[in-house]
């Protein structure tokens, strides 16, 4: 469903497909109860508390990784949800991502010698798993399960981490 072409032309449905994939982390079901996990009722329900929590000056990345080793990105920006965007593989690769989930998070432990320092691995370990969207105020990244390692604030915008540049989530 995500990336079907319908999905790409109604970037309400993608946004209520990637919420399926997210663990539904954009919002939580207070009617589910406390034990019971819920699901989205319509995609016009996702569409409308993202619409509202971003006129609220908070920016939404919705971050789905697709079959196709691509990051698909719906962006929720001032009250409006924004075109489908498909990242370029020289902003997000798949293909980047399975050799970093290899070793990080957890080696950044130990990147505090002079030749981590010097060769630059930090910066270089996030090469090419950044968005293409620009800076704003505030940025709410939702990520599906296979994103959600990957910390929000190293995320990349405009070849800087993204919460060197503004509070994220």
């Amino acid at each position: 469903l995500l990336d079907s072409p319908e999905s790409r032309a109604t970037p309400a449905l993608a946004l209520f497909a990637a919420e399926l994939l997210t663990d539904q982390t954009l919002r939580t079901y207070p009617d589910a109860g406390p034990a019971i996990a819920s699901v989205p009722s319509s995609v016009e329900e996702v569409a409308t508390f993202a619409r509202a929590l971003s006129g609220e000056g908070i920016t939404i990345h919705v971050l789905a990784h697709v079959e196709a080793e691509l990051l698909l990105r719906i962006t929720i920006e001032d009250g409006v949800i924004l075109p489908v965007t498909t990242e370029s593989e020289q902003t997000f690769s798949g293909e980047a991502l399975t050799i970093w989930s290899q070793q990080y998070p957890f080696r950044y432990a130990s990147l505090d010698t002079a030749e981590a320092i010097l060769s630059n691995e930090f910066r270089q370990s996030l090469n090419r798993l950044g968005i293409s969207h620009g800076l704003t105020k505030r940025a709410l990244f939702v990520p599906e399960i296979e994103l959600q390692q990957l910390p929000a604030n190293l995320i990349s915008i405009c070849g800087e981490y993204a919460g060197a540049q503004m509070p994220t989530a």
